[in-house]
């Protein structure tokens, strides 16, 4: 692309500026309106537009946004929908649509990646019939003039993701977040309210990876000796019940992440708020007894989310079972949210371990989604999985099927396609 045109993009996204070629790794923002995002900070946009060239099918190009902290983009708005043509026309000019986070995987519905209709989103506006057609799921492409079309999920298009645009004074952690430390010491309630102002949070780890990422940034190579020897705050407390230790969301530190320097502390003897020290480790501090404290990001949430609940099966693989039962596409969407894939087992042994687990959990022989499909409609199955060793491709009898089920499960140890709108469990696995 030509300097001019890249000029006149920038224009468009954000006002003039100074003429400079597009790289993939730019990302471009468009000013507020009533009916896009709010700010991440003053005079700032909470989020931005990234390009991509790489012509990827829709649930690839979901994926790609994804590990980058971002996701597939869909306008909020005329404005970023005419943005967003014009930085296709600009990066690849002969190029007819672009991906965009809209499908109608789930139930049959058009719909974003966070559930929204197009309209509740903000932008609603087609080329031409988007009816959804009973069993042949479809994908929205979008093209130079703004406009939605219904397309293939399995076309290889370019696609844009949105990106969150870091807030002043917070730094990216990759995989985790965006992350402020206030080394000025304050009361527990007085850090709360501090991140709060700013659109954060007070920080709870959820897992050891982020726990232990922020203990090394901002504490053990802290410059400040009071952070280095006393920690800072996070949000975790037992004040409204004794050892009943919560993160400010409500959720039990238990159930989320809950390593303590010792049972002691735990007990809380030293105080109703913790604090995490540098080795990764919680420990109490009285509330009112000022300490630092970091902020974590919460405007652009859902992405690399780290919980706790996984289980490594010796030479299989890292496993989370939900039993709650979601569509095909929920659970595809849930285990990306957790910064893993939709289990597919790739072994026999894997559909062993697995079918044993969930048999374990509910009983019977239930059915349980895993990360195999044919949304492209070819009639060729294929796995979300990224393992290089697979080796397992059972299915029963007479299965799959050419009846326009487009999705598959598991049960005794075997596949069958099904309906993507059928609601069962499932394992997300963790692919280092």
């Amino acid at each position: 692309m030509n300097s001019s045109s890249a000029g006149e993009l920038n224009e468009s996204l954000h006002g003039p500026t100074t003429a400079e070629p597009l790289m993939s790794t730019d990302i471009f923002t468009v000013k507020n309106n009533s009916q896009e995002p709010a700010a991440a900070s003053a005079g700032g946009a909470s989020s931005g537009f990234r390009f991509h060239a790489e012509a990827l099918p829709w649930l690839g190009a979901v994926r790609a946004c994804w590990r980058q902290g971002g996701r597939l983009a869909a306008p909020h708005s005329p404005r970023e929908a005419r943005a967003l043509g014009q930085l296709l026309r600009a990066a690849a000019p002969l190029t007819p649509a672009l991906h965009v986070g809209v499908s109608d995987l789930d139930r049959g519905r058009w719909a974003t990646l966070q559930g929204k209709s197009p309209s509740a989103a903000g932008y609603d506006v087609w080329l031409g019939n988007h009816s959804s057609v009973a069993g042949r799921p479809s994908c929205a492409a979008l093209v130079p003039n703004g406009l939605y079309i219904r397309s293939s999920c399995g076309a290889l298009r370019p696609f844009a993701c949105e990106m969150p645009v870091l807030a002043d004074g917070y730094d990216q952690l990759p995989g985790l977040g965006q992350y402020r430390l206030h080394p000025d010491p304050l009361p527990w309630l007085d850090a709360l309210g501090v991140c709060r102002g700013e659109g954060a949070t007070l920080v709870a780890p959820a897992s050891p990876l982020e726990a232990g990422f922020l203990a090394g940034a901002y504490i053990f190579n802290s410059p400040h000796a009071h952070v280095r020897e006393h920690g800072v705050f996070v949000g975790i407390a037992d004040y409204a019940n004794e050892n009943d230790w919560q993160t400010v969301a409500g959720r039990r530190s238990q159930d989320y992440y809950n390593s303590w320097s010792s049972e002691e502390d735990h007990d809380g003897q030293g105080g109703n708020c913790a604090v995490l020290k540098s080795t990764g480790r919680y420990e109490p501090h009285p509330c009112e007894e000022p300490a630092a404290f970091c902020c974590k990001q919460t405007r652009f949430p859902g992405n690399a989310e780290s919980v706790s609940g996984y289980q490594t099966i010796a030479g299989v693989g890292t496993y989370r079972l939900h039993t709650s039962r979601a569509t095909w596409f929920e659970a595809f969407l849930e285990c990306h949210k957790e910064n893993a894939t939709l289990a597919a087992p790739h072994t026999l042994r894997a559909a062993q371990e697995l079918t044993a687990w969930i048999r374990g959990a509910l009983g019977g022989d239930p059915y349980f989604h895993v990360g195999y499909h044919d949304i492209d409609g070819d009639g060729t199955f294929e796995t979300i999985s990224e393992h290089t060793d697979i080796t397992f491709n059972e299915w029963w009898s007479g299965y799959p099927q050419r009846n326009g089920d487009h999705c598959v499960s598991m049960s005794s140890e075997v596949f069958f396609n099904y309906p993507c709108n059928t609601l069962q469990a499932y394992f997300c696995e963790k692919i280092n």
